[in-house]
């Protein structure tokens, strides 16, 4: 279980981001070894990604439903962020966090 891609888009739904990100895995080095599964939230669960996913060869386990425990934005802001300024940001600390889980499970599956 690594992560081997990432990737971040300023969109109002993530169900277009899947197909891409299928792109991204499938050019990845054959010394990686393939990739078996595919892990998102709901933002990413359709009938088409589920598809595209099975054509792939990858099992898609995307939640199909939303955990009432996220509130909107509009309860947690008084105004909405800004989409362009802290993007690069974002990026930036989404690697870096991927980067530490993939050190740790790399030290827990080495013994």
């Amino acid at each position: 279980m690594l992560v081997v891609a990432t990737g971040m888009a300023q969109v109002a739904t993530d169900k277009q981001q899947l197909e891409p990100m299928l792109e991204v895995l499938g050019g990845l080095p054959e010394a990686l070894g393939s990739v078996e599964h595919l892990l998102a939230d709901n933002g990413y669960f359709s009938a088409a990604n589920v598809e595209h996913c099975v054509q792939a060869k990858i099992e898609p386990l995307l939640a199909a439903g939303r955990d009432g425990h996220h509130p909107h934005w509009e309860d947690r802001f008084t105004e909405q962020p800004p989409l362009n300024e802290p993007a690069s940001a974002v990026r930036g600390e989404w690697s870096l966090v991927t980067m530490a889980w993939n050190i740790k499970r790399m030290a827990v599956m080495a013994g």
